[in-house]
């Protein structure tokens, strides 16, 4: 009696099995692998060559093949316009871009960095530049792509020029050791400049006690940047000096600034010695 109804569910659930493990399961849901960084912004003069790093990581459970290929990429938005006076970016030439290997295999959750150098010809046109660098995988029948936009700037030939535009401490007077200075870079050229030095801090007699090393990054012609640098000084009078070298070591921009240092245990002499003096000071007068 029972033996036809318990023959059918046995059945049904057979039937269930079967069907949900012909499923395919995702056996992850995060991205394939990852290129890090995304963007790339360089400057170059002609002529001139530049190396950089790429990480890429196999996110994956699985072993997965890699080629790399260098292809011409439209910006989807506005966050990189050309500069001043270039109506667009045209594409980089795949020529100019040399990597240290095109196809590789990276094993789960193992990770690479790929080194590639901008190169450019003495002939290349003063513009702006856009490219990027694919990494592609297979799958199975799947095929993923990620990659990196380079974004490059490229310069006439020139002499390098920056000016020191502003150079000052935070206060003239300052109170505690721990003293702050800004200043402001520009580049008054017609070619990126990355100037590096030091800021040296005098005493009233004229004699080094501190030397700070200063480093830059590239700065675009016509463009400015600030920066600020932090000193140790103990209590006194000083002359603090920004030295900063550019064009190869070659020239050099020099700018000037006084600071007087009030430790805090001067400044709590001082304080107890006019308290001294204007509190007698006072009676005397009430009693006069």
């Amino acid at each position: 009696m029972w033996e036809t109804p318990i023959r059918l569910f046995c059945g049904s659930i057979t039937a269930l099995i079967l069907f949900f493990s012909a499923i395919p399961v995702q056996a992850q849901s995060g991205p394939v692998f990852l290129v890090k960084p995304e963007r790339f912004s360089v400057a170059l003069s002609r002529g001139g060559s530049q190396e950089h790093i790429i990480l890429i990581r196999n996110e994956s459970d699985h072993e997965l093949p890699f080629t790399l290929s260098v292809v011409p990429v439209e910006l989807e938005d506005d966050s990189a316009p050309p500069r001043i006076g270039r109506d667009s970016r045209s594409a980089i030439r795949p020529e100019w871009i040399t990597v240290d290997s095109r196809s590789f295999v990276l094993n789960p959750r193992d990770s690479r960095t790929i080194n590639f150098r901008i190169s450019l010809p003495e002939s290349a046109p003063a513009t702006d530049y856009v490219g990027g660098l694919i990494f592609r995988t297979e799958s199975g029948s799947l095929i993923f792509e990620e990659g990196a936009t380079i974004l490059l700037d490229v310069f006439e030939n020139g002499e390098e020029q920056i000016h020191i535009s502003r150079f000052h401490p935070d206060f003239q007077l300052a109170i505690g050791n721990k003293t702050q200075f800004r200043y402001e870079i520009k580049n008054t050229g017609v070619i990126f400049a990355k100037p590096f030095g030091h800021m040296r801090i005098l005493d009233y007699r004229g004699k080094e006690i501190r030397t700070i090393p200063i480093g830059t990054e590239t700065i675009l012609p016509g463009t400015s940047i600030e920066r600020e640098v932090q000193a140790d000084l103990p209590f006194g009078v000083y002359t603090a000096q920004l030295v900063l070298r550019y064009a190869n070591d070659t020239r050099q921009a020099t700018a000037e600034s006084g600071i007087s240092v009030l430790s805090r245990p001067v400044l709590f002499v001082l304080v107890l010695i006019i308290i001294s003096v204007i509190v007698p000071l006072r009676k005397w007068r009430r009693t006069k």
